[in-house]
């Protein structure tokens, strides 16, 4: 009994091989009847892109700026328009720059490198005073009396 399913086995896989190379056999020659089939001039066509849209830009092509000419007359009326906005009153009240984070008193406010404090950006704090960037400028400040340790007295 055992050397019947053993034949029986191999009998199946043999079947089963010819069914695979018949349906591969039938695949490659519906492939070939399509290939056939099809005009050289529709396989040429779809390889090829063209851009017919009116008016627009091609996609595919490097964008190039143009520039209109503007009259002297507008370029006047716009640099009249633009008024330097002073810098905000900002008082320094004191400055701590020995540790790895240095901070200040603004205005009765403790700021560090980067903090916003009346639309003045806090961009350095050092010793001599504070930089801070307003409105497309950079300014230093300074405190209006410098600590020195002279001025300092120990508790007893």
């Amino acid at each position: 009994m055992v050397g019947l399913n053993t034949k029986l086995q191999g009998l199946r896989m043999k079947v089963q091989k010819k069914q695979v190379y018949i349906f591969l056999i039938a695949l490659f020659i519906s492939i070939v009847k399509e290939e056939k089939a099809m005009p050289e001039s529709a396989s040429e066509t779809s390889l090829k892109s063209e851009y017919k849209a009116k008016d627009l830009r091609d996609p595919f092509q490097l964008f190039k700026i143009e520039e209109k000419e503007k009259p002297e007359e507008q370029e006047q009326v716009t640099e009249e328009k633009v008024e330097e906005v002073p810098l905000p009153d900002l008082k320094i009240q004191g400055i701590v720059w020995g540790g790895s984070l240095p901070q200040a008193i603004i205005n009765n406010k403790v700021v560090r490198v980067g903090d916003t404090i009346e639309e003045v950006r806090i961009t350095d704090i050092n010793k001599s005073g504070v930089t801070v960037f307003f409105k497309n400028g950079q300014y230093n400040l300074t405190t209006s009396s410098p600590i020195s340790s002279q001025g300092l007295k120990k508790n007893p």
